[in-house]
């Protein structure tokens, strides 16, 4: 799945697959990084009124 997403990623920024560079490959890698992150979870709003 990562090779299908990297085919994709540069399609996106119209760039040939064999003429990608470190820049390319540094970007697609920090998005990846930022996909895998855990998110924080979301307070109800209720409950963050109650608190403040």
């Amino acid at each position: 799945m990562d090779l299908l997403r990297w085919f994709r990623f540069v399609w996106l920024v119209d760039v040939a697959q064999d003429r990608a560079t470190r820049g390319e490959a540094r970007d697609f890698a920090a998005g990846r990084r930022l996909q895998l992150v855990d998110k924080p979870g979301r307070t109800s709003g209720a409950t963050a009124i109650a608190t403040g």
